[in-house]
């Protein structure tokens, strides 16, 4: 997780996979190298949870795709992709589920500026999208996916 992850991203994420019925494999690291994620060829693609900028920043320099846990959203069909893309991962008033301090399993924070590009409040998940069992997402309402 390193320091800035957070368990509350890693349990949300494992639990939309299994509710979608895809396996994974949780790799713990002391940090994170092409050639460690190289070690394990029949993984199709990562998501780390350590620090957003690491995908952001250094996605390019590995082999296979390393993902945010916003992109894990988006490819998981859980919300469209946003315009500009949500760089809220620290934020007090949080886009989704994929970030440190959303949802009411986080402590509350003093309020500070809304993020930026809010998610439409009216929009619930598809009829098609399967919610999650382990964590509070299933009642929160998120973006409708692009068609």
């Amino acid at each position: 997780l390193g320091r800035q992850g957070s368990p509350k991203i890693l349990e949300h994420l494992e639990s939309r996979l299994r509710a979608l019925g895809l396996s994974f494999v949780r790799l713990l690291l002391s940090e994170i190298f092409p050639s460690k994620l190289s070690l394990l060829p029949e993984v199709d693609v990562w998501v780390q949870v350590a620090c957003p900028r690491l995908s952001i920043d250094w996605g390019t320099a590995f082999p296979k795709p390393l993902l945010t846990p916003y992109e894990a959203a988006v490819a998981l069909r859980d919300i469209s992709w946003q315009q500009p893309y949500p760089m809220d991962f620290y934020a007090g008033s949080s886009l989704g589920p994929w970030t440190v301090n959303h949802g009411q399993d986080r402590r509350p924070h003093a309020p500070g500026r809304p993020a930026r590009g809010k998610v439409q409040e009216e929009s619930t998940h598809p009829p098609s999208a399967v919610t999650c069992e382990d964590c509070s997402c299933r009642d929160e309402k998120v973006a409708p996916l692009a068609p």
